[in-house]
């Protein structure tokens, strides 16, 4: 009953590729979302083993590097409680 049972489900799991590349910015949870607004009566843990299947991973932003202003050496106080 496995066998017949996986079989099913692999006849009829969708393919998360083509959502995946349309919006790479997001995880499995929002494809999951989508894949149950297109209609798919789908667990999120399924989701999740299709999305790790596939190999799918979220793209991170790289951050913006700040110009660093010059660096000035400190001065020295010349008396007691000089600021």
């Amino acid at each position: 009953m496995r066998a017949a049972v996986a079989g099913y489900w692999l006849e009829r799991t969708p393919s998360l590729s083509p959502s995946w590349d349309q919006y790479r910015r997001h995880g499995y949870r929002m494809l999951h979302n989508r894949l149950r607004n297109d209609g798919w009566a789908i667990n999120i843990k399924r989701t999740y083993r299709l999305y790790c299947e596939e190999g799918l991973t979220v793209r991170k932003r790289r951050r913006k590097k700040l110009a660093t202003p010059e660096r000035q050496p400190l001065t020295r106080p010349e008396q007691p409680n000089e600021v």
